[in-house]
């Protein structure tokens, strides 16, 4: 059984008499433990994050560096997300301590077209925001993760790739097809050469990982962006792609089409083998036919 270590925490970050007076969890998940926490050394509620042991995916280990090093990028840029009050991430249990954001996700208000409209006008900018923030490589936004920090796109796509592969062999997910999804990947790679500008991508940016709050009119406001676990530096043009297909936020009048037909998109659906490995992991219901209809696409796919 999970124990977080919320408690060692807060002793850590406001001296050996802090105590934590109230904990309310927020999600005690396979990845993540968090909970809004209230202790007597600091005179606002607290944000505690604690990423817990687990196997797979690696990809996404190194939870709290990611979060770390995200936040601290957003707040250099002035783009809203909770303020860091203490982290550490060199540890068997790595945890963070920010400010509590007041409010709720924007996935859990109901509202109307016209208000879905507003808040993705209200959004957008916020979103070119985070794509003004550029790197000089691809990869890793923190040193001493599993994906590394690379030069091309490519090289970075094939460890990502490469990391979640065998992690699905681990899981026998393909079931006996190993060689034919690891002869189409190899394929696939071979149309993948976009080097447009290595630029932050959250990866798991929609409605549920941003903060909002009614003002005094009763009209949601967007408060602030959380939950970067997942967060990398990609080519400008994958990230647009990506937010196009899974960003429910985004206004898509403001965004470049890519067609479902297209190239790019066929290239990405089948080198995106991660969304299988964790329909196994949480044991969706429709894994296995996800599964079968991924392997008639390896079949069928050409150069």
């Amino acid at each position: 059984m999970f124990h977080p270590h919320y408690d060692q925490a807060v002793r850590e970050t406001f001296g050996n008499s802090a105590y934590v007076t109230d904990c309310r969890i927020i999600a005690d998940g396979y990845r993540n433990f968090t909970a809004g926490i209230i202790c007597n050394a600091h005179p606002a509620p607290l944000f505690y994050k604690e990423e817990k042991p687990f196997l797979y995916p690696r990809m996404q280990k190194f939870q709290i560096s990611r979060e770390k090093a995200a936040l601290s990028l957003c707040t250099e840029e002035k783009i809203p997300v909770p303020k860091i009050l203490a982290a550490k991430t060199e540890s068997e249990f790595p945890w963070i301590l920010e400010e509590f954001i007041p409010g709720a996700p924007i996935s859990s208000f109901s509202f109307n077209e016209e208000e879905k409209e507003r808040l993705s006008e209200e959004f957008y900018p916020v979103f070119q925001r985070l794509c003004q923030i550029r790197a000089d490589h691809y990869g890793d936004t923190f040193d001493g993760g599993y994906l590394g920090k690379h030069q091309t796109w490519n090289q970075t796509l094939r460890e990502m790739t490469r990391l979640t592969f065998e992690d699905c062999c681990q899981l026998d997910l393909f079931a006996g097809n190993e060689r034919l999804v690891k002869n189409t990947l190899d394929k696939a790679f071979l149309s993948v050469s976009d080097d447009s500008l290595p630029t932050f991508f959250h990866s798991d940016l929609f409605s549920a990982n941003v903060m909002g709050i009614k003002d005094k009119h009763g009209q949601i406001r967007l408060s602030a962006l959380i939950d970067f676990g997942m967060s990398l530096y990609a080519p400008l043009n994958y990230v647009r792609l990506i937010s196009q297909q899974y960003c429910d936020l985004l206004p898509p009048a403001h965004l470049e089409s890519f067609p479902e037909d297209s190239a790019a998109r066929k290239i990405y659906d089948l080198l995106r083998i991660e969304p299988l490995l964790l329909m196994k992991i949480f044991h969706y219901p429709d894994t296995d036919a996800a599964i079968f209809q991924y392997i008639e696409k390896c079949k069928a796919f050409k150069e």
